[in-house]
């Protein structure tokens, strides 16, 4: 019964995977079975993408401009504010000295002064009068000078405090503003982060533009019409092969199709292709897979480098090829040239996000003109070996 159970589970998982590899197939081949009007369509709307993308960047420099120039303004008010400060403790400073020799005057006043428990007052200077009328006198000058101190100490503390509440009131004037400049330079970063993201996304759009125009021109030029399917357009123009070979007479592969840790990056991604290299790797000859038409060939401004796209039929199918990290000016193809599998297309580099010497050979179900679109592992139609950094030495030879 358990026997019977992970028979029918086996049969189970097989038929969702080859269900899910059928719907993955058809899924990508509807998308490549389109017209050169959609071709076109989908240039226009890359134009605009890049046209909207353009407008977002002058849209967040100017907001960067502003920002800058409102943390500018925070600077030279935390530069007043500090200075006002200063200012500040220089009074109080002042202040502090005028209240301590006043507090001298008064205590050498007051050395004079005896005070009784039932608070009558005794001065020496007062008893040391001759006259009736210099004895009231001296009482009046001793009590209104004791009152003139008191009353000079207390207004002094007065403006003392004022001072230090003012210090206090400025020093949390310099902390707000201090904590809105921290905010706006976090904004500033954000800003700069999305200025670059988009500054390369545009980048990328005007590569995704330049290669999608040429495939346009060259299905145009080959007379396919808009109406038409470049599938059947295609079947007219391809030169028709039977298979795939090894992109170059020597090498080994150094990494495989599928998710990987980013050489670069050191990021979880998907490789869509395949990377291949050699111990001569400067001279390295890269050869198309298989007969077919240049749709590309150039340069990006992104991690491919100088690259070559072909498209091909092979046994009555489509696919496309594409050659990354080429030497560069090493190109020997242009778009709409029609190679064969002996046709040299440039040599193996290192432009482009690469870390050394090696071809990145990717494959693609249909006639794409994109580098994401149904790729597939490659050794399921080219044969190298089966193990990595396992030499071959020619084009010919089959690997089991």
């Amino acid at each position: 019964m358990n026997f019977l159970k992970r028979i029918g589970f086996f049969l189970v998982i097989m038929f969702l995977i080859v269900s899910s590899f059928s719907f993955y197939y058809n899924v990508h081949a509807i998308n490549t079975n389109k017209t050169l009007g959609d071709l076109v369509k989908e240039l226009d709307e890359l134009e605009r993408e890049a046209k909207e993308t353009k407008d977002k960047i002058v849209r967040t420099e100017q907001d960067l401009i502003n920002s800058q120039r409102e943390v500018n303004q925070i600077y030279n008010e935390i530069s007043n504010i500090e200075k006002e400060v200063i200012s500040r403790e220089a009074e109080i400073k002042e202040l502090t000295i005028e209240i301590q020799e006043k507090d001298v005057e008064i205590k050498e006043l007051m050395r004079f002064l005896q005070m009784s428990k039932n608070n009558s007052i005794y001065l020496e200077y007062i008893l040391e009068a001759d006259t009736l009328t210099d004895f009231i006198y001296r009482i009046a000058i001793t009590e209104q000078l004791a009152r003139h101190n008191n009353n000079q100490i207390e207004e002094m503390n007065k403006m003392i405090a004022i001072n230090e509440q003012k210090k206090d009131d400025l020093k949390a004037k310099e902390i707000a503003l201090g904590e809105r400049q921290a905010k706006l330079k976090r904004t500033i970063v954000s800003l700069g982060e999305d200025r670059r993201h988009l500054s390369e996304f545009n980048i990328s759009l005007g590569d995704e533009i330049k290669t999608s125009r040429e495939v346009v021109e060259m299905y145009r030029k080959a007379g396919c019409k808009d109406h038409e399917l470049i599938s059947i357009c295609a079947n007219k123009l391809l030169p028709p092969d039977t298979r795939f070979w090894r992109p170059m007479v020597q090498g080994y592969v150094t990494s495989e199709y599928g998710p990987r840790i980013h050489p670069i990056t050191g990021a979880s991604s998907f490789h869509r292709g395949i990377d291949l290299s050699n111990s001569d790797r400067y001279n390295t000859l890269v050869y198309s897979t298989a007969n077919g038409k240049v749709a590309f060939a150039g340069t990006y401004h992104d991690g491919r480098g100088y690259f070559v796209m072909i498209h091909h039929k092979i046994n009555g199918k489509h696919y496309t090829s594409q050659y990354y990290h080429l030497k560069a000016n090493s190109i020997r193809v242009k778009a709409g040239d029609v190679v064969t599998k002996d046709t040299i297309i440039g040599t193996m580099g290192t432009t482009g996000g690469s870390t050394g010497e090696h071809l990145h050979f990717q494959l693609h179900h249909g006639l794409v003109n994109n580098w994401y679109e149904s790729t597939f592992d490659p050794r399921l139609v080219v044969n190298f070996p089966s193990v990595r950094r396992v030499f071959w030495y020619n084009r010919i030879y089959v690997y089991n």
